[in-house]
């Protein structure tokens, strides 16, 4: 489990030096009824202030699917989290139903000689903070080290305070399912002794300054959908052995996180114009479709690789992008395509070394097939040039297909081979016209 050292601080507290150490866990989780793996972002110089708080991305379902108000396009059809009913909820009258919680694990290291508790401010202002719970876990030191595993924030119990403002998250129309809420923690030790002049309690407002060497969480909660047409496109889908190259484009949403890859294995629902429609993450799987790819980056335009596919079998692609809280924009319209074996496909383009490096039928291949059957054929010498080629191009072919920087090789010197051959008589004839005129030129002056 990868561990960032959050936070180092050395202080000083009237002649004696207290060192507070902070360990803070990347791996967070979220969910109702099921953990949820969500994305954090460690912050900035340590985490050591508000606007370098580490952040942590809490997805959250409409409340109006869990009071039944709402339509069928709710933000769970979106949510690449499965089962879709587990994303976290907050509702304006609690039930015991509610079990939407945020699980991380802190580690404290610190020279202080009292037993401490880990206690969860609420950001009230830049320099006050509202204790709006009990202390969240009652370790007591050993050797100088608290360590505070699986600590359980309740969604339910932190959005009902006034200073979160969560209330309520829910979508604000058709085509706007977002709304974003922003909930900041500081987490601190203190003992819970009265007599102890660090001495604090629940629902009490505390200044930071009188309870330093903490750490700051940011929780941004959202419920957000991109749902936009077109806003994920896939432009082409490239055969290749057990697999396919899939290229994309599109607009970047807010908050990108990744994009997916969604594949079939029958062909999408048609619509009246024989074109996938574009289809929400729900319909995409429940018309049989499955996550073919996933952590492909964010860069846009960009490709990713279906693999492990049977040759000689139709797959039907789309692709997504996710943002930060797993919501999924629309699926794009698929294409299709059927994986083959490298050595099928180089036999029956013929041209290997050129088919190796394109991976695809193209323009130029076409020219050297062309160039092969027009000219080569036609002699003797070019029958046995051809028979020589095809003896020893198929074993280095594969190699080409397998290795990207060699595929590039290979085009480069073939669009190069392609532009000469084609081109280089009318280029001659331009160059010579031109010599002839300047040699002239002064006759005519």
């Amino acid at each position: 489990m990868k561990k960032i050292l959050a936070l180092f601080l050395l202080i000083s507290l009237s002649s004696f030096a207290e060192e507070v150490r902070w360990e803070i866990d990347t791996d967070v989780y979220a969910g109702a009824g099921k953990d949820h793996k969500v994305v954090f972002e460690a912050g900035a110089a340590d985490g050591n202030s508000f606007t370098n708080a580490h952040k942590v991305y809490i997805p959250m379902q409409d409340y109006s699917v869990q009071d039944g108000s709402l339509g069928p396009a709710s933000n769970t059809d979106y949510t690449i989290l499965s089962p879709a009913n587990t994303v976290p909820w907050f509702e304006q009258t609690p039930t015991e139903t509610n079990n939407s919680v945020v699980k991380q694990s802190l580690k404290v290291t610190t020279s202080e000689g009292d037993d401490l508790y880990l206690w969860a401010g609420l950001k009230k202002n830049d320099s006050e903070v509202f204790l709006y719970a009990d202390p969240l876990a009652t370790v007591k030191k050993n050797n100088g080290v608290v360590i505070y595993r699986d600590m359980e924030i309740r969604v339910q119990e932190l959005c009902a305070e006034p200073l979160a403002a969560c209330i309520p998250i829910d979508r604000k129309g058709d085509d706007n399912l977002r709304q974003n809420i922003e909930v900041v923690l500081y987490f601190f030790t203190a003992p819970t002794d009265a007599g102890n002049s660090k001495y604090v309690a629940k629902d009490e407002t505390v200044a930071i300054a009188d309870i330093p060497d903490g750490t700051y969480f940011k929780y941004l909660l959202s419920n957000g959908v991109d749902l936009g047409t077109d806003v994920a496109v896939l432009d082409n889908l490239i055969k290749g052995d057990a697999r396919l190259t899939a290229t994309y484009s599109g607009q970047k949403i807010s908050q990108m996180n990744d994009v997916i890859g969604i594949v079939y294995k029958t062909p999408p629902p048609a619509t009246s114009t024989a074109e996938w429609p574009q289809a929400s993450f729900a319909d995409a799987l429940e018309n049989g479709g499955a996550i073919g790819s996933r952590d492909n980056g964010i860069s846009i335009p960009g490709q990713f690789f279906v693999k492990n596919l049977t040759n000689g079998e139709d797959y039907w692609v789309g692709v997504a992008f996710v943002n930060k809280w797993y919501f999924a924009t629309l699926v794009s319209e698929s294409k299709n395509q059927v994986p083959e074996e490298i050595e099928t496909f180089l036999e029956t383009r013929a041209c290997y070394l050129i088919s190796a490096g394109f991976k695809k039928d193209h323009h130029v291949l076409d020219y050297f097939r062309g160039f092969r059957d027009r000219f080569l054929l036609k002699s003797e010498w070019g029958k046995r040039l051809v028979q020589v080629y095809y003896g020893s191009a198929p074993k280095y072919a594969q190699i080409i297909w397998q290795n990207e920087i060699l595929s590039q090789i290979v085009r480069f010197f073939a669009y190069l081979a392609y532009f000469l051959m084609r081109y280089f008589p009318v280029m001659a004839l331009v160059m010579l016209t031109g010599l002839v005129i300047r040699k002239l030129w002064p006759s005519y002056r």
